[in-house]
């Protein structure tokens, strides 16, 4: 069986930067956000970030059929039938509006609720355990990768913590994530561009901060470390390295190519698709960005837990608090 090493974070913080990278490890195999593959497998348009269709690419070709004669229909022919969606939102469950939209939102807000209140806890077995068909088909996915493509890791950078929450409660301990923060001003000023209120978004952001490492912390037998964007950017070697020594795998060396289209991944960010590529910090938020609004950001960065702040003399990258 595979190990899952799986990407949490927000949006825009780099999460696909990081599977990339990560993926470079000899043993490990990248996937991108992993929950999208029925929803990609027979779109129209939709590519491997090798640049194949799905039904060309030289790893989905065996991985799509092996999981068909797993469950018995062509998972080509019939996507939505296997199903992968766990508490993702309507981009997720492929629902554009209407009553399947807000039964994602409902379920997934609901579930946080259980997560994140002592006295609903008991009701989370119960959840698990309705949702363990869904579960069944992600680890199915994962094991099929790793045997057909000589992997022990598999990566998963669907970013979302409740994902992880239940992904790890069938298999505990052979779960690995990788908890990635940026710089709010960053993270802010990327979702300005697509024309989020940057207020707003810092706040939210923050409490989707706070929620990863509180959910993180309390799941016995989790192996979790801090990624940092910026620290990702400004020594990719170093942070893959000590990414591989997190794993208990071998120094990966120094050389290092990032190229997604030698690997094949199925969603996130477009930069998949665009071929080799240098690594460079986006810090643009510091000539684009109001200094009235910069000062209102940093307050607002000051709620992010503790945990999230790198001692000075840290480098391991753990959180301060666990």
């Amino acid at each position: 069986m595979a190990k899952l090493v799986y990407i949490v974070g927000v949006g825009h913080s780099g999460s696909t930067l990081l599977d990339i990278v990560t993926g470079t490890i000899p043993r490990v195999f990248s996937t991108g956000e992993l929950g999208m593959l029925p929803l990609y497998v027979n779109a129209r348009g939709t590519r491997c970030s090798c640049g194949a269709r799905f039904r060309e690419c030289p790893v989905w070709i065996r991985v799509v059929p092996e999981l068909s004669r797993q469950v018995g229909f062509d998972v080509f022919e019939n996507p939505s039938r296997f199903r992968m969606a766990l508490l993702q939102t309507r981009r997720w469950a492929g629902a554009k509006k209407g009553f399947d939209h807000w039964w994602w939102a409902l379920h997934k807000a609901a579930f946080g609720l259980v997560m994140q209140h002592q006295r609903l806890r008991p009701l989370e077995t119960p959840w698990v355990r309705a949702m363990s068909e869904r579960l069944v088909r992600n680890w199915q996915v994962i094991d099929t990768i790793g045997r057909l493509c000589d992997s022990e890791y598999v990566v998963d950078s669907s970013k979302e913590v409740y994902r992880l929450k239940l992904l790890h409660a069938q298999r505990p301990g052979e779960v690995y994530a990788l908890l990635l923060v940026r710089d709010l001003c960053g993270v802010v000023n990327s979702w300005r561009r697509h024309g989020r209120e940057p207020v707003k978004q810092a706040h939210r952001s923050v409490g989707q901060y706070n929620r990863i490492l509180a959910t993180a912390r309390n799941m016995p037998g989790l192996h979790f470390a801090i990624v940092r964007y910026e620290r990702l950017c400004a020594d990719p070697v170093g942070e893959r390295k000590r990414i591989a020594a997190f794993l208990g795998l071998p120094d990966p060396g120094a050389e290092l190519v990032v190229d997604p289209s030698t690997q094949h991944l199925v969603a996130g960010n477009p930069m998949r698709l665009r071929g080799q590529m240098e690594i460079r910090l986006d810090e643009s938020w510091k000539a684009q960005m109001e200094p009235d609004l910069q000062r209102t950001i940093r307050q607002i960065e000051a709620h992010l837990d503790p945990g999230w702040r790198e001692p000075p003399d840290d480098t391991s990258g753990r959180p301060s608090a666990v």
